[in-house]
């Protein structure tokens, strides 16, 4: 039962997501995918700083942990940013290197 609840709601999503694509050039598809993943990676990028925040509000570290923590630089949360906005900065390179060569070899 809940398997053919499954593939039917998958088949709904499917035909969706297809007749949103279907007129679509590869150029638009491909900004909408970059879009989409930079919105993945700036919500993990924001779930990451609110659990940091609320862990470090909710737990008082003592002994060896709050040593461990004083280690943390304060700007741990920009570092992160801006580690995961060079990962998605090269990934969208490559992406478009790779589309360029597969174009240049059709």
């Amino acid at each position: 039962m809940m398997g053919v609840l499954l593939t039917a709601i998958g088949t709904f999503i499917t035909s969706i997501v297809t007749s949103l694509f279907q007129g679509m050039s590869k150029k638009a598809l491909v900004l909408a995918f970059l879009g989409a993943y930079a919105l993945l990676v700036a919500g993990f990028v924001l779930l990451f700083n609110g659990l940091m925040a609320d862990l470090m509000n909710w737990y008082q570290p003592t002994g060896f942990v709050a040593a461990g923590l004083s280690l943390v630089p304060s700007n741990a949360n920009q570092c992160i940013t801006a580690i995961g906005t060079a990962y998605l900065m090269r990934w969208a390179f490559l992406w478009k290197v790779k589309t360029a060569k597969a174009w240049l070899s059709s």
